[in-house]
């Protein structure tokens, strides 16, 4: 149900909007592919951890907060 909402609410945006929100989430999928769990030099397993995709998300925020607050000087 909650896909579903989202689904229609996306069509609801003007057509240049849900392009550039196609863009980030095909980005977001890159890279949360290229960041799954791996091996370090040593052989130990490092994890991704959901801070981190937090913290992909908040920075993205911060530079479009950014970037609309110095565009306007």
């Amino acid at each position: 149900m909650q896909i579903t909402a989202l689904r229609l609410l996306c069509c609801l945006l003007p057509i240049p909007n849900r392009d550039t929100l196609k863009v980030l989430l095909e980005f977001l999928a890159e890279v949360a592919q290229c960041a799954a769990d791996t091996i370090d030099d040593k052989g130990k397993e490092v994890s991704f951890y959901f801070e981190n995709y937090v913290s992909l998300i908040l920075f993205i925020i911060l530079l479009d907060i950014f970037a609309r607050r110095f565009a306007g000087n």
